[in-house]
């Protein structure tokens, strides 16, 4: 099967949305109200082929083409065995004459910039790899031969397709040194699952009577499990292969020795003595385990174990069985220990805990053990192994077919011992509850070819592609490498990583485009595209030896992305790369724009990265590890984790799994991974220069504020770049004149910009919130590029900003919440209730209330502070009861502040309240100034105590010096009961989608639904307020069959916002219409007729012949009804063209449509019949 989505499809499912401005609030006294007139502004993350940034068809094409070789019928015959982009493979030599080809043709490198290296020996004998071996798979097949298996399962063969199985290599055989082929046959081979085998064979592990030995373990290395060979103290080591444990006297000599036991599965060193000859195991790459033979139990067994050998029997040695033992096991002849019948054994690899691990580790062991034992135990062999996981429905796992050292284990353990088949879940079962079963048997084989590198010729033909980007002269010669891996499973394995692969042609695309257009990079930059990372990184690690003395100072790798679960994992050798790169994707808004979390992590914390050479256990990481190692190169690694279920996996005749279908494959994710490579890169790799032009300022006054003073600047400004698309940053200081001094900065804010084709016209506006203080104010503002806005924001480096701007020039503010001067008059508030009336000019909550009053020190004098609202007279809110002198025992008037009680009032913006103060005392006074309006101020005769509710004010021409602060509403709105209904539809039906929105500042302004379709298209819709906190959308537009991502977005009247998680929906394709037609049956290309009115009243008939049909009138009166249209959808009722009724149904047979117009034989003969 072909691709999934079309280019057009996704053109028209994926667009990642713009975003205007984003702001950053620094002081909550100081609120900035910033727009951008001239210009729209993009978000760093958008953009594309029109606007010059990055080249996502480009994009799309590559990870396209990657995907689809395993489908390409020029690549692979249809007889072949499709192995997709795996390693050696003709699909693997595809994709690096794509990749080349395209650094030549699409992205403009010169030939002689590009180049595909072949690998092989690299003539150095400090490099112990074998970059091209490799285990060929020429043919393999499995059948079921249970009688029940078809019937049982519902498939419709037992021979199960070459698509739906995947074969397992065997990788320990006594030949592996050399070139060999190796067939296995599974003729008539018994299924035992593993439990069922353990049970009914209990002692097939450790025999009739085993013999336990404590050990130390020396080294990493903890796993032996191997025939055991004593080799004594004057012995030469002699032949041996991959399991044999070799039992060494700790004497000395013992050293040289162990230096020969190169592919050994183990040592076990016998010491006697207090004295320790052998040191140092930490530099061998295989087990070496200690034992005390001075302790009694242990030296007994040995003892025995020792006579065992002398005696020419076979020993097995094996410390997976017991905790802190080494078990030796030596007679398997028992019915306890096996079958009397070739037999394979079935593997549950799922664990809820620990999956991987579990499906790899405890499965290879078990599987090794098998393999020991039939080598020198068993009459009757185990076979091989099946494997199953039900993670994933329909697919089966791609397991690695490693000839050595595997990623996840510190034991240079090869893969499986035992060959087999990966198999998915439904057949699994199946052999799973039939176990053991006499007729639960398979046929089939496994035919595999080992190549084995030489000093001459590599086993198979394999490259790594490499593109230069050079400049006139890096510093030191550094280099910067760009990287993903090519390679892939047998399937198309867009995931894992073409998508890794389309990230970095793009970039090198890009970068060249700059180049060309005279923008460099700091450093040379050479682009890697490798092979063989599924098999141990073999083509990075060759590249890496091959380059041992060029000064990498900096890697760059994607791999594993576009997974539709999972989250974003990187990792780094290099903490502050860490932040940084953390603040990319933050400031990108992977989260909330994909849905998926993000990790960051450091290469120290992961075990594993400690020694990269051996591969050992390298966590979440990929070929980063091979570049870990050398000292002054630093490596990114930008993927996901392995939290996804469709990661190795195919199915369905290579339909699921890894695949580029839309419901396996997230191009949104795909293209938020390609962004953040991008900023990654541009943050490393260049000097993006900013600067300011044309600054001009006006001050002015703010509308419907209730003054006519000016409390608002306008700065007009243009931004310039060297880069054609970059995101800068800007700074504002506002500093406040103090005594005419100057010099006090009063508060700070920032904006963000994306400036495209170099320049940008903007213009911001700033006004001062109606509770801070009149005075003269003045804008100083600084410019960062990328690079210096990610160093400002994670606090590193100095003078970050490329441009700055000055300013001297003054202009006074005023515009307060209430009356902020001192009064020439006072008014005596003894049982008076004070007070004049404002307008809140934005949502808010109120802090206090600030009143100028008289003190009074001879008698105790109570005040308290009301706040009502003016068109009811309404009380909202109550301050405290209190009198503070300000300082001292001076008699004089002051500012006194008087706290909320309760719940703090909320202001809404527009609306007046009447901000008032009350005393119990003939001195206790407020002070005020006439004003020329008589309906400013207002009073109410009280006896003090409880606040009345509502007051019965009087207005009067008085600015009372009273005020209150308050603090703008910054919470969040809150989306609760998200529902879509129905949960299932078939398309074209309607989605209702609802959530209750509520909002306890400024109230709910705008509440929309995200809706993400299959395929990647993105909608934004306003969701429409029915009552109370509810808020509904009918969606309509399910017309894409599989799942729609959905989630809420609302803002509340101070523009804060807030998202709900991500739901979803799905949309059938499932559906049935009956229609009727005018004849029984049609032939050939002839039209089919579905034009007939609905539901016709029983007294219409039809009239006159020909192609249609084409009058419809009433039989009574003779009177024409209706003109039906010639063509096949529509009909005609008073020249209005209507639908046909999409319920269509058979007519009943004595309807009169059905007895004139459609059974042959009716008296209007119609088409002649």
């Amino acid at each position: 099967m072909m691709l999934h989505v079309t280019k057009e499809e996704k053109n028209m499912k994926q667009k990642l949305g713009n975003i205007l401005l984003i702001m950053l609030l620094i002081t909550a006294s100081l609120q900035i109200m910033t727009f951008q007139e001239s210009n729209t502004l993009a978000d760093p993350g958008a953009g594309g082929s029109e606007d010059g940034y990055l080249d996502f068809d480009y994009y799309f094409d590559t990870v396209s083409y990657l995907s689809n070789i395993i489908h390409n019928s020029s690549i692979y015959d249809p007889s072949e065995i499709k192995k997709g982009r795996y390693f050696g493979s003709d699909g693997d030599k595809a994709a690096a004459k794509y990749l080349k080809d395209n650094f030549i043709n699409n992205s403009g490198f010169g030939s002689s910039d590009v180049r595909k290296v072949s690998l092989g020996d690299v003539q150095d004998a400090s490099y112990d790899h074998d970059y091209t071996e490799f285990v060929n798979v020429t043919s393999y097949a499995l059948t079921i031969n249970h009688p029940d298996f078809m019937e049982n399962t519902s498939l419709p063969s037992a021979t199960i397709p070459q698509d739906d199985a995947y074969p397992i290599v065997a990788v320990r055989d006594p030949e592996w040194q050399g070139n060999y082929t190796m067939n296995t046959d599974f003729d008539d081979s018994r299924v035992y699952n593993e439990r069922d085998f353990y049970n009914l064979f209990p002692k097939w592990r450790y025999g009739i009577q085993p013999y336990n030995i404590t050990y130390d373990a020396l080294n990493d290395y903890d796993i032996v499990l191997g025939n055991v060979t004593y080799v004594a103290a004057d012995e030469e080591i002699p032949p041996h292969d991959y399991h044999t444990v070799f039992l060494l006297d700790e004497v000395e000599g013992v050293t040289d020795q162990i230096d020969n036991a190169t592919n050994a599965s183990g040592i076990i060193l016998m010491n006697n003595i207090s004295t320790l000859i052998f040191q140092n195991a930490e530099n061998y790459n295989i087990p070496i385990m200690r034992i005390d033979t001075e302790d009694d139990p242990n030296h007994q067994n040995l003892t025995l174990i020792k006579q065992l050998l002398e005696n020419n029997s076979i020993v097995v040695a094996d410390n997976t069985i017991y905790d802190n033992n080494i078990t030796f096991v030596y007679n398997l002849s028992s019915p306890e220990c096996g079958p009397n019948h070739d037999y394979v054994i079935l593997y549950n690899a799922t664990n809820p805990d620990d999956w991987f691990l579990r499906g790899i580790m405890d499965i290879i062991i078990s599987c090794d053990a098998h393999y020991i034992h039939n080598h020198f135990s068993l009459i009757y062999d185990c076979k091989g192994i099946i494997i199953y996981d039900d993670r994933v429905q329909n697919c089966h796992m791609m397991y690695n077919q490693f000839i050595d050292t595997p990623r996840f284990n510190s034991n240079l353990f090869p893969m499986f011992a035992l060959p087999g088949f990966s198999v998915n879940e439904t057949i699994g079962k199946f052999l799973w509850n039939h176990s053991g079963e006499p007729d639960n048997t398979i046929d089939g084989h496994v035919n595999q070819i080992h190549y084995k590198e030489t000093d001459e010729n590599p086993g198979v033909e394999a490259y790594n592609v490499e593109a230069d980007l050079h400049i006139t002269q890096s510093p030191n010669d550094a280099v910067v490498i760009l990287s993903s891996r090519y390679d892939g499973m047998w399937g198309e394995c867009s995931g894992d990583s073409a998508a890794g692969n389309g990230i970095i042609m793009g970039i090198a695309k890009y970068m060249q485009e700059l180049n060309q257009s005279g923008i460099k990079p700091k450093y040379n930059v050479t682009f890697l595209m490798t092979t063989d990372e599924e098999n141990g990184y073999y083509g990075a690690q060759f590249y890496n030896d091959t380059h041992r003395n060029d000064n990498i100072i900096l890697w760059i790798g994607t791999e594993q992305l576009g997974f539709n679960t999972g989250a974003l994992h990187n990792v780094y050798k290099n903490a502050t790369h860490r932040i940084i790169v953390e603040n990319i994707t933050t400031l990108l808004d992977y989260n909330g724009k994909t849905g998926y979390s993000d990790i960051h992590s450091l290469t120290a914390d992961i075990t594993g990265y400690n020694n990269p050479s051996i591969y050992g256990n390298a966590g979440i990481g990929a070929e980063d590890v091979v570049f870990t190692e050398r000292t002054d190169c630093d490596t990114i690694l930008i993927h996901k984790n392995n939290d996804f279920v469709n990661h190795h996996h195919r199915g369905l005749a290579l339909t699921q799994g890894d695949v580029l279908a839309p419901s396996n494959f997230d191009w949104n994710d795909a293209y938020m991974f390609y962004n953040i490579t991008w900023e990654t890169v541009k943050y490393f790799l260049y000097n993006p220069d900013c600067w300011f032009s044309d600054v001009s300022y006006t001050v002015f006054d703010s509308s419907n504020d209730g003054d006519s003073l000016n409390d608002s600047i306008r700065a007009n400004f243009t931004i310039h770049s060297i880069l054609p698309h970059d995101r800068v940053h800007l700074e504002l200081d506002l500093g406040f004149e103090v005594g005419g001094m100057g010099g006090l900065w009063y508060g700070a804010d920032n904006a963000d910009y994306v400036v495209t084709n170099g320049v940008l016209n903007a213009s911001l506006v700033f006004t001062i919130p109606d509770i801070d203080s009149e005075g003269n104010y003045s804008l100083c503002f600084r410019l960062f590029n990328s690079t210096g806005r990610i160093n400002e924001l994670v606090g590193i480096g100095e003078d970050n900003e490329d441009d700055s701007c000055g300013m001297d020039h003054y202009f006074p503010l005023y515009h307060p919440l209430g009356y902020a001067k001192v009064g020439n008059s006072s008014q005596s508030m003894h049982d008076r209730i004070c007070g004049s009336i404002f307008t809140a000019n934005e949502d808010s909550r109120a802090d206090n209330i600030t009143a100028y009053i008289n003190q009074n020190f001879f008698e105790t004098t109570h005040y308290k502070c009301m706040l009502y609202r003016a068109n009811d007279s309404m009380l909202i809110g109550t301050t405290t009861e209190n009198w503070t002198p300000r300082d001292g025992q001076a008699l004089s008037p002051w500012w006194a502040v008087f706290n909320f009680t309760g719940t703090k009032p909320l202001l809404v913006k527009d609306t007046q309240y009447v901000i008032t103060c009350w005393g119990n005392n003939v001195l206790s006074g407020i002070y005020y100034d006439e004003s020329s309006s008589a309906s400013t101020g207002r009073y109410d005769y009280e006896t003090y105590g409880y606040p009345p509710d509502p007051a019965i004010f009087t207005n009067e021409s008085r600015y009372y010096s009273i005020y209150c602060s308050y603090t703008p509403d910054v919470t969040l709105p809150q989306i609760t009961d998200v529902i879509a209904s129905p949960h299932t539809v078939g398309f074209g039906y309607n989605v209702t989608i609802t959530a209750n929105v509520t909002d306890n500042g400024s109230g709910v302004n705008l509440v929309k639904v995200r809706i993400g379709e299959p395929g990647g298209r993105q909608n934004n819709n306003t969701m429409t307020h029915i009552s109370g906190d509810l808020y509904r959308y009918v969606f309509t537009d399910t017309w894409a069959v599989g799942q729609y991502n959905y989630s809420i977005w609302a803002q509340d009247n101070e523009t804060n916002s807030n998202t709900s998680d991500t739901y979803h929906f799905h949309v059938s394709a499932d559906a049935t219409i009956s229609i009727a037609t005018l004849r029984d049956s049609y032939t050939g290309n002839q039209y089919i007729n579905i034009t007939d009115p609905p539901n016709p009243p029983e007294n219409y008939t039809l009239v006159n012949r020909g192609l249609t049909w084409d009058k419809y009138y009433d039989a009574i009166t003779g009177q024409n009804i209706l003109e039906v249209s010639a063509g096949p959808i529509n009909y005609q009722e008073e020249n209005i063209w209507m639908p046909i009724n999409n319920t269509l149904s058979q007519l009943a047979e004595n309807h009169p449509a059905y007895v004139c117009g459609y059974r042959s034989g009716n008296n209007h003969g119609l088409y002649g019949v």
